[in-house]
């Protein structure tokens, strides 16, 4: 029999879901069971695990169910993604709720429909009961015709999922033929034929024996002991039909059931000399036997692929480019922030969250305080809708064209409005008055998402984005808006080259000394914040002190730092956007990040397509729309490719990690 840790192995290597370099899974050891509908599969897997799995008329496998059952004290657990792709783990306490918990998993990935899906229901099971340690995948049954409930190229999809699952050559097809039908009617035998042709891997069990004619057994008889007129080098087993009633009943074992088999088939002549391929135990016993030597003698060569793999990922992550330091390069990082905090909001747009109404919002329908729920996309929407009606309305009046650029423009962002309203980009064909008019509704509507997000973030604290709108620790002061941030960030940053100019006058750039000098005067400035930031904490703590008091100095210490640096406008977008990138990066998680970025663009949209597409000495377009497009994508792309790199390289560990155990 097959050993409980090399069983084990293969199914970590299975969920680890390691790609190849051709983009294929790894061909991993299994044994796929397949057959026609109401072949008598699910019987028989109910019989070879000793627990109840669903079994109605019809399709009672929606999706591939991975059975891993293994002998030892009872436990129990399901593992899949739901509809939304979020992984679910479900533990089961009581061996008589499998059923039920397979159906309701089946549910959650399907919808209450009967369509087919291929993403895997992963069952572990462990019982003192068990005969022998397995791992099986079911696969939906085969059939001609849909149902009602079904939709007309069912029986195609199913087709293709059970041949997907069963053409890589370290798969045992196990092949569920009822008795009762001839084999190479068999939709399953025929697939069988297509991905084996010389029939090495595939072993065929023949249901309902007991159903059968005499004439039907004695060739049943033949098969089972070669002698048939198709051969397979694995050979066939036989069953016989285990009642509902038999099944159902809890007070009869599974060693009941077995004695029971036994004796029909000891009993009937016709099986004496096969009684070994006869049965339910042998049949264990048999796959047991046989998914060991597949193992036995893929698992070298498995190694030594993940290890060649490790190789090859770790070679490519190295070849491939890394972000440039230029205005480019900044600008793809922000929109690639954006991007990922677009992704983030439409997987939790079904995030229930609550607004209260306050007196200025109270209408005939909802009184003041009533709390409304909705969703984050819903009142997202409503904001957007609001903001293109505005900015409609104020270039249908300048005329010149510019409502329909900009209704041409919106139209290609529809349902991805965040995408589309806070793209820089859109600035680009429109007139001087019409963008500003753009800039200021956009100006509005960001600090509105901010604090509708901000909002958001304390009812949604598992993404951890009421982290976005805070400073770090070091620097206290009291910013009321997002304006006022990128302000302090500009300051900030000024501080940051007036420190090096400072320098400069003293010491040669770049030396030793230089860098001292630098770090000096650093934590001077520093030592100013904290002392800033300390005084503002007393006054914050001092109940007497009134809030326009306390504008007031704030306002006055903010007066005290360094007058900005008179600089060209391209290097003083320059600085802002480093301060951005710096200051973002240290202080806020990545999925704040992209909040911000959608804000501060909008203030910056001006500056920052005049550096990007303008060549400040001559004034003309220096890249046009296709090349940003282009080089956008490409490094969309290189980044995403580098992270699927690295979570290959992370599972490959931890597989061949588990493999020196061995």
């Amino acid at each position: 029999e097959i050993c409980k840790k090399d069983l084990d192995f293969i199914d970590l290597a299975r969920a680890a879901g390691i790609i190849d370099r051709e983009g294929q899974n790894l061909q991993l050891p299994k044994i796929a069971v397949i057959g026609n509908q109401s072949a008598g599969k699910s019987s028989l897997l109910i019989t070879c695990c000793g627990f109840d799995l669903p079994r109605a008329a019809g399709l009672c496998t929606r999706c591939p169910l991975e059975i891993q059952i293994r002998k030892g004290d009872f436990e129990a657990s399901l593992t899949f993604k739901n509809k939304s792709g979020i992984q679910k783990i479900v533990k089961i306490e009581d061996k008589t709720t499998i059923s039920q918990e397979i159906i309701k998993a089946q549910n959650e990935i399907t919808g209450d429909d009967f369509s087919i899906v291929d993403e895997t229901i992963v069952l572990k099971v462990q019982d003192k009961n068990i005969v022998a340690n397995l791992t099986l995948i079911d696969l939906p049954g085969l059939t001609q015709f849909s149902s009602d409930k079904q939709d007309e190229d069912t029986p195609k999809q199913i087709e293709e999922l059970v041949k997907k699952n069963v053409k890589d050559s370290a798969t045992i097809i196990l092949l569920v033929i009822n008795g009762q039908d001839n084999v190479e009617n068999s939709a399953g035998y025929k697939i069988a034929k297509e991905v084996d042709p010389n029939y090495q891997r595939t072993i065929a069990v023949f249901t309902k024996v007991d159903l059968m004619e005499e004439h039907q057994k004695q060739d049943t008889a033949k098969f089972l002991e070669g002698t048939g007129n198709i051969k397979l080098a694995l050979g066939y087993n036989a069953l016989i039909c285990h009642s509902n009633q038999d099944l159902n009943q809890k007070n009869i074992s599974d060693q009941v059931i077995q004695s029971k088999e036994e004796d029909h088939f000891r009993k009937n002549p016709i099986f004496k000399s096969v009684l070994r391929s006869c049965g339910v135990k042998a049949l264990l016993h048999k796959l047991s036997s046989l998914l060991h030597q597949i193992v036995e003698k893929e698992l070298p060569q498995l190694i030594e692929k993940l290890q060649q793999l490790r190789k090859s990922n770790q070679d490519e992550i190295e070849t491939l480019p890394e972000y440039t330091n230029n205005p480019e390069a900044h600008y793809d990082l922000i929109q690639r922030y954006i991007d990922k905090f677009c992704q983030q909001m439409r997987r939790t747009e079904d995030f229930v969250f609550e607004i209260k109404t306050s007196k200025e919002e109270k209408t005939e329908k909802v009184s003041e305080n009533v709390v409304v729920e909705t969703t984050l996309q819903s009142a997202l929407n409503e904001m957007f809708d609001e903001t293109e009606k505005q900015i409609s309305d104020q270039l249908k009046k300048i005329g010149n064209g510019n409502e329909e650029i900009f209704k041409k423009y919106i139209k290609q962002y529809r349902n991805l409005q965040i995408d589309g309203f806070f793209n820089m980009k859109m600035l680009i064909p429109c007139s001087g008055q019409a963008a500003d008019i753009i800039k200021g509704e956009l100006c509005k509507l960001s600090e509105n998402v901010a604090k509708l997000v901000n909002m958001y973030a304390k009812k949604c604290a598992d993404l951890e984005f009421d982290k976005c709108f805070q400073l770090r620790p070091l620097k206290k002061e009291s910013l009321s808006n997002i304006e006022q941030y990128v302000d302090h960030l500009v300051r900030q940053f000024n501080d940051h080259m007036q420190i090096h100019l400072i320098a400069q006058k003293t010491f040669p750039r770049g030396g030793e000394v230089y860098r001292s000098e630098v770090d000096r005067l650093t934590k001077e400035k520093q030592n100013q914040m904290w002392e800033k930031s300390f005084k503002e904490q007393q006054l914050q703590n001092t109940p007497n002190q009134t809030q326009d008091q306390k504008n007031l100095f704030i306002q006055k210490q903010m007066n005290l730092q360094s007058p900005q640096l008179k600089l060209e406008a391209w290097q003083d977008l320059q600085i802002k956007i480093q301060a951005y990138l710096n200051e973002m990066s240290m202080s806020l998680p990545i999925n704040g990040i992209s909040v911000l970025s959608n804000v501060i663009l909008t203030f910056l949209a001006d500056d920052l397509r005049n550096v990007l597409l303008t060549d400040r000495e001559t004034g003309k377009l220096l890249l046009k729309e296709e090349q940003i497009k282009n080089w956008i994508v490409q490094d969309f792309e290189t980044e995403q490719r580098k992270e699927v790199l690295k979570n290959q390289l992370e599972q490959i560990e931890k597989v061949l990690k588990a493999s020196r155990n061995l």
